[in-house]
């Protein structure tokens, strides 16, 4: 796309610093995919910044841990611990350390053609940072609007 061509700075792009903070949590590659929206609001596919992302360091494959979360449900990690006789109880984190430590070949062989992405520890630090900033604007605002409400200036809220 022209993105290439032009020395796109993916940095000035409020959608793709949104994007990145998608992958605060861990999430699929193939999440965004056939989401036109996105492709829309970023200028080029979801695939192509995704990538981006991971040339630059700032978001990489999860952990085992990580992508079995992204995989099951609790429920259905409840029904796995059962069959493996182990407690239910726990978020879904502790079930899954259960269920590596019990099963750790089923469970790597379950998360098999999986890819799942994450921040890594630069695009985590970005991602927050962007988040912090875009809370400080709204708050910002909100207080102007507020402001502007207890003085009854209705339109200029």
């Amino acid at each position: 796309m022209l993105h290439s061509i032009f020395g796109f700075d993916w940095k000035k792009s409020d959608p793709h610093w949104l994007l990145l903070t998608k992958f605060l949590y861990p999430l699929d590659q193939n999440y965004f995919s056939g989401m036109e929206a996105w492709e829309s609001v970023l200028g080029e596919k979801p695939s192509q910044s995704i990538k981006r992302f991971v040339d630059e360091g700032l978001i990489g494959l999860a952990d085992l841990e990580n992508t079995l979360s992204c995989k099951y449900r609790l429920p259905e990690l409840r029904n796995l611990s059962k069959q493996y006789g182990l407690p239910v109880s726990g978020n879904k984190m502790d079930l899954i350390k259960r269920l590596i430590a019990k099963a750790p070949v089923t469970m790597k062989n379950s998360a098999e053609g999986l890819t799942v992405l994450q921040c890594l520890p630069k695009g985590k630090e970005m991602a927050e940072e962007y988040r912090r900033i875009q809370d400080e604007k709204r708050t910002h605002v909100e207080t102007q609007a507020l402001d502007c409400i207890n003085r009854g200036q209705y339109r200029k809220a």
